[in-house]
């Protein structure tokens, strides 16, 4: 063996004397006079497979045979699907047949399902809903104000009425330096905090690209004295 190359005997051969021919890694013999003995070799190669996040492949690691193709298969987890291999190998087949012409790793990756508004299935399965998805994104099964999708955004409970997005608390406080605007953070979401002084007209951003844990900002721009209007956005990273 050397590296991911290995060498296997196959047999050999013998000119000049008895036995002929035979199998395995050795020979017995009576030497009597010149004889040729030759010893067969048969090249394998190392085959590597790897699985990314949420899925499996099926078969295992192992020397293969040069110039034999294997097959492997990628198997998603629940709520995910197989997109492509890659390495070795950039191919979207699923099983993949595979010539071992030389040593060869290969890495199967794994998307996950969407519905509606780009809501992963997975999310909306560890809430009870297994199937249906568009439907249930689209509901509002908490009677909260926000669909089921908007509720992925925002990282907050869809079963729970309680737990929605919002500024918090309720009016803004105020601190010496100005208006503190505090809302509920989650993590793996983006912020951005907007103002205004009359609802009709557009809204300013006050800061963006706020992440996690942060949640809160002081609006050093106005006084408290000032009659000002606060939103928040969410989004995905």
């Amino acid at each position: 063996t050397q590296g991911t190359t290995q060498y296997a005997g196959t047999g050999w051969s013998m000119t000049g004397h008895s036995p002929a021919a035979g199998s395995g890694a050795s020979v017995v013999m009576t030497h009597t006079n010149d004889t040729m003995l030759t010893w067969f070799w048969l090249t394998n190669y190392w085959l590597e497979t790897t699985a990314g996040d949420n899925g499996t492949v099926a078969g295992e690691d192992g020397w293969i045979a040069s110039g034999v193709t294997t097959q492997i298969t990628a198997i998603a987890d629940p709520y995910y699907h197989f997109t492509n291999w890659t390495g070795s190998a950039e191919s979207s087949d699923n099983p993949l047949d595979l010539l071992v012409d030389e040593p060869k790793a290969v890495t199967a990756n794994f998307a996950e399902n969407l519905a509606t508004n780009a809501t992963p299935e997975w999310w909306l399965a560890s809430y009870g809903w297994t199937n249906e998805f568009d439907a249930a994104a689209t509901n509002d099964a908490d009677g909260d104000g926000l669909a089921t999708w908007e509720e992925w955004i925002a990282l907050t409970a869809p079963t729970n009425k309680q737990d929605v997005f919002r500024l918090e608390p309720l009016p803004a406080s105020v601190s010496a330096d100005g208006n503190v605007v505090s809302w509920n953070s989650r993590t793996d979401r983006v912020y951005a905090v907007f103002w205004l002084t009359n609802l009709s007209e557009s809204a300013s951003v006050l800061a963006d690209d706020l992440l996690y844990p942060q949640n809160s900002l002081t609006d050093t721009l106005h006084s408290a004295e000032e009659s000002i209007f606060y939103r928040i956005k969410v989004s995905l990273p």
